[in-house]
């Protein structure tokens, strides 16, 4: 049986998964200050295949060791996936945004999908039932927005996102988290309904480090996935392998 290892290194963090065929084994979340034992991994469950997908200029030592030990693929906008890619600018397209629709298509490849991830950006990717790619929104995360209000005024404090989130704001504090917290789940419900009356029952996701808070406080039902990038990837790879 194949054992891989999909590794995506994110704007703030690098999550990493080790799958035995589809079926995912375990997965780590590692801060950019960690060090992750990659030779280890690759050893404690017999890893042949790997996949890197990044966004960021990082990662050059542990793509080496995967090169050097694995078969290894670097996900890019000309990698083939098993469905269209229509995005005009693919050059300038995220990888991760790819692999999240990858795991979409194969888990209903003839279904339209909405995948939805919530993290340093808030993506809306949909895959239609014809097995097109066709792009989406890009809108900014819960933290670039606490950030903003507090870096573009003078006196509004810079808020962390755990904390109340009642619909009615009782002091600063407060406001700021209500209005942010709350604002994108407004905003995320706004999207779906719209795609709903544009695609015929459409699949919507839900995914990315922040979706554990929005989840409850959103009207339309999605499926929750954490590691629905690392299933893409997967995905990807197993499909470039066969």
């Amino acid at each position: 049986m194949s054992r891989n290892l999909a590794i995506d290194f994110g704007n703030t963090a690098i999550k990493m998964g080790v799958f035995e065929n589809e079926r995912l084994l375990q997965d780590w979340r590692i801060a950019y200050d960690e060090s992750p034992d990659i030779l280890r991994i690759i050893e404690d469950y017999n890893v042949t295949m790997s996949i890197i997908c990044s966004v960021v200029d990082r990662g050059s030592a542990i793509k080496q060791l995967l090169q050097e030990h694995t078969r290894c693929m670097v996900l890019r906008p000309e990698t083939p996936v098993p469905f269209l890619n229509a995005y005009l600018t693919s050059a300038s397209l995220g990888m991760d945004r790819l692999a999240l629709v990858a795991a979409a298509f194969q888990a209903y490849p003839h279904n339209n999908n909405l995948v939805i991830s919530v993290g340093t950006a808030v993506t809306y990717n949909v895959l239609t039932s014809n097995r097109t790619f066709r792009g989406g929104n890009i809108t900014p995360g819960i933290g670039l927005r606490l950030r903003a209000l507090n870096e573009f005024t003078d006196k509004l404090p810079l808020v962390d996102a755990p904390g109340d989130t009642t619909l009615l704001g009782y002091d600063t504090e407060s406001s700021i988290r209500s209005g942010v917290i709350n604002g994108v789940a407004f905003e995320i419900d706004g999207f779906i309904s719209a795609y709903k009356e544009q695609f015929k029952d459409i699949n919507v996701f839900l995914t990315g480090g922040d979706a554990s808070i929005l989840g409850r406080k959103l009207k339309n039902t999605t499926f929750a996935d954490a590691n629905l990038q690392l299933k893409g990837l997967n995905s990807i790879l197993l499909y470039n392998a066969k």
